[in-house]
């Protein structure tokens, strides 16, 4: 399934010339090395995505820096390029994990992109953050998923659940006020029949299909412009869409 979903989303992308930052994890660069090589052809940009998808909560400090490291050896083997971008499982730092930010910048990371702003529609949890990408003091790149006005619309569940006309209309707005906008799917998001769990109302809510999402992604393609993260740095655009993708075994 992975390599399918991959094949899928490096065709779309290289039609319409785009390039997206890969969030992977590293038991999926272990298992499927081919892939990651093949994104980074395409050139597209990997990051990392932890090495099994466990929650930030459940490691303490020694044992998150350890998961970086690991995830970043594989990648780095597997790619020929160490990640330098971070999006934490769930898409949620605990508040009590406050080395978060300095056991990134010591693993070699320049960025993290884990965190919504204030929301009560968000599924995944929040954090009050800035809606701006803010470089915290350590040098650390905090860039945040993409809220407008309270309403999420960086992607996943909410491109499933926003009529298209809708979210176009939330990106322009936002881009309007010099913001750029985070865009994400997973691979199950456009692979119908994808395995995934289900077995609370929250997981069926985030991973239920609809074989829409592929025909709306192209949608905002060939409306909107858009760079992968480390694009991204390199310009320290505004206004600019950001696109990248969770690329994960679930």
């Amino acid at each position: 399934m992975i390599e399918r979903a991959a094949n899928v989303i490096l065709e779309l992308f290289g039609r319409y010339r785009v390039h997206a930052t890969f969030f992977v994890l590293g038991s999926v660069a272990e298992r499927f090395p081919e892939v990651c090589r093949a994104i980074i052809a395409k050139g597209h940009e990997i990051a990392s995505h932890g090495y099994q998808h466990l929650s930030v909560a459940s490691f303490n400090e020694e044992s998150f820096e350890q998961d970086l490291r690991l995830t970043s050896n594989i990648i780095g083997e597997v790619s020929g390029k160490r990640p330098r971008g971070y999006r934490a499982p769930f898409a949620t730092v605990p508040a009590a994990a406050d080395w978060y930010a300095n056991v990134l910048i010591r693993t070699g990371h320049l960025y993290e992109n884990s965190r919504y702003p204030r929301s009560i529609f968000v599924l995944s949890g929040y954090q009050n953050v800035s809606h701006e990408p803010t470089q915290l003091e350590n040098g650390l790149w905090q860039i945040p998923l993409s809220v407008y006005k309270g309403i999420p619309m960086s992607g996943g569940f909410y491109i499933k659940t926003i009529p298209s006309v809708v979210h176009h209309q939330l990106i322009k707005m936002s881009n309007a006020r010099t913001r750029s906008v985070i865009i994400y799917f997973h691979p199950w998001d456009i692979i119908t029949d994808f395995p995934c769990p289900a077995s609370s109302l929250k997981e069926r809510l985030i991973y239920y299909k609809d074989d829409r999402v592929l025909s709306k992604i192209e949608s905002l393609l060939g409306k909107f412009s858009f760079v992968s993260m480390e694009e991204w740095l390199a310009l320290k655009g505004i206004g600019l869409v950001l696109f990248f993708i969770c690329l994960f075994w679930s």
